[in-house]
């Protein structure tokens, strides 16, 4: 970021011919600031990130998502808990380190929670929620019906959220939902709903439904959204995802297959009628995944795919093949980060870039055991298909924490301009809501300023200033002065740094030769770059005066070397 110089001041609402009823979103409580934890965890050459336990009594915590929703500029947090059986969300304190976080219900009761997206379902402007329930219970996966919600958010997000059930059926249909997605499949400006059935508990197949948006205020009534089965023909469902795959300007949809037969990962393109089931078309192009993540991921203007697969054991990059033919399997290129024992149960994967280098690196979890969990990124190297170059860090696995880790997401909770993770640990403590602030980021900052006046042209002159790092509490900076006035002569002592650390500072002294126009007045830029993130700089104001006359000691300098050449001294 450039800095100037001196100091930084960085419902339940079901519709039925019966009843409705809301949801009350009054706060639940402040969380047990007695046991927050923040404790530095060493990754490595990357420095420490620090954890922070936001709740650790939400018992089951599944999915998490930041999200501002209160709309006070502040990252806020979306959970669902699979035990506890609720929704809730987490307001950000001003000190989200040193206070507590205000924690409010969305939904009493959702039950067996399995997956929360968030989207402006009804066109008001306002970012809604999604839900789905796997079973009528936790401590039975077979009982009953499965559902898909969705939350109507109030102007006021303490205020009562309204809960509408799109669909609800059993083994059948919708028992064992456990993923959605959002996007616009039908092309008609509102997001629809796709979700992914994980039959594995009675069925070894599989199934993927999409939800067709009735728009605005029927978003309410339940008995307007259109239910289509694309698929029932596929391995059990862990995942759905929708984006342009071949770039035709209808959204596909990437189903993830867990269990069953035929696990894989699976696109499905998408005809200009949606609806028009029969003319879907359906690839596999990798193994089995839990999760998956689009995007541009190699920089070339098409999506790919990032894929977490809980029993090969690995992360891995699928690039999108286009503008080769990306519906042809055999064009697809998987490119393998890492497969290790270590991240069985690969379970979410993601990108941001954590260290602000240009490019994206990876985020996931893994949950190897009900007991155990781990959570780790991944520093791409400049090519995204040399996976012997990639740097693999851990950010957090003391099962104390991350048991059964399940969920992460990465953002700038903090607003401090870095990308931090989120995640859960349904089995640890009492079910914890955990954050890592990514202490690893330098940050470039400089001290003082540079004025001459009355001075002689051809003087030599003197001066200094300071280079310090503020960025990360276990950060290193490398930084070097990368411009300058092209007027008078410029020496620096030194010109460059390397591994200042967190809290220190490098003094840089100059000697400068001024310019020999008279009575001239110069003003100017030291500009000082941070070497690993060129957008973060400094610069130091330069201001110098001339006088009328030739400094006396720089005219003996320029005789001394006229006789030196002339009479060859």
């Amino acid at each position: 970021m450039r800095k100037s110089l001196g100091f930084i001041v960085i419902a339940f609402f079901l519709i039925s011919s019966i009843s409705i009823y809301p949801i009350y979103g009054s706060e639940i409580q402040k969380t047990n600031f007695d046991l927050l934890n923040y404790d530095f965890l060493s990754t490595n050459l990357q420095g420490n990130w620090a954890r922070i336990v936001i709740d650790n009594n939400l018992d089951g915590a599944h999915n998490i998502i930041v999200e501002n929703v209160d709309n006070d500029d502040k990252p806020d947090l979306v959970v669902d808990a699979y035990r506890s059986e609720v929704v809730v969300w987490y307001k950000q304190p001003t000190d989200p380190i040193n206070e507590a976080w205000i924690k409010y219900l969305v939904d009493p009761f959702l039950p067996n929670a399995h997956d929360i997206q968030i989207g402006d379902i009804d066109g008001d402007g306002l970012r809604d929620i999604i839900g789905l329930s796997l079973s009528e219970s936790w401590t039975n996966y077979n009982l009953g019906n499965g559902s898909v919600v969705w939350y109507k958010k109030p102007t006021n997000p303490t205020d009562s959220w309204i809960k509408t059930v799109i669909a609800s059926s059993n083994f059948t249909g919708l028992l064992g939902a456990r993923s959605s997605g959002l996007g616009d499949i039908d092309s008609d400006g509102d997001l629809d709903i796709v979700v992914a059935v994980d039959t594995h508990k009675y069925s070894d197949k599989g199934r993927l439904f999409l939800y067709e948006n009735p728009g605005g205020n029927n978003t309410l009534n339940s008995s307007l959204w259109n239910e289509y089965l694309i698929d029932d023909t596929i391995g059990t469902g862990a995942d759905a995802q929708i984006g342009d795959i071949d770039k035709d300007g209808n959204p596909d949809i990437i189903y993830s297959g867990n269990y069953g037969t035929p696990t894989g990962t699976f696109i499905y393109f998408a005809p200009i009628d949606p609806t028009n089931i029969s003319d879907w078309n359906k690839i596999s192009v990798a193994g089995d995944s839990y999760h998956v993540f689009l995007v541009d991921y190699d920089g070339d203007d098409d999506l790919d795919i990032l894929r977490a697969s809980a029993f090969d054991d690995l992360i891995s990059f699928l690039e999108n093949p286009f503008p080769i033919n990306p519906r042809i399997p055999e064009n697809w290129n998987e490119y393998i980060i890492e497969q290790d024992p270590s991240i069985h149960i690969a379970n979410r994967v993601s990108t941001a870039d954590i260290d602000k280098d240009g490019d994206l690196d990876i985020g996931m979890n893994a949950d190897p055991s009900q007991t155990t969990g781990i959570f780790k990124w991944y520093r791409r190297p400049d090519d995204p298909t040399d996976v012997n170059s990639y740097e693999k860090y851990v950010i957090d696995n003391n099962p104390i924490f991350t048991a059964y880790a399940h969920d992460s997401y990465l953002a700038d909770i903090d607003n401090d301009g870095d990308i931090d993770m989120t995640g859960v640990g349904p089995n640890a403590m009492g079910g914890t809501v955990l954050w890592w602030v990514n202490e690893i980021i330098p940050d470039l900052n400089c001290i003082g300023s540079l004025s001459w006046t009355d001075v002689k042209p051809g003087e030599i002159l003197n001066g200094s200033f300071f280079v310090e790092n503020i960025g990360g509490l276990d950060s290193f900076l490398d930084w070097e002065i990368s411009e300058y006035p092209t007027w008078g002569e410029w020496q620096f002592y030194p010109k460059y740094g390397e591994d200042l650390s967190y809290g220190n500072h490098s003094l840089v002294n100059l000697e400068l030769t001024s310019p020999l126009q008279k009575n001239k007045i110069y003003n100017g830029l030291i500009k000082i770059s941070n070497i690993e993130n060129i957008s973060d700089y400094c610069e130091i104001n330069v201001y110098l005066k001339n006088s009328r006359n030739i400094d006396l000691n720089y005219k003996l300098i320029r005789l001394f070397r006229f006789f030196k050449i002339y009479f060859q001294i």
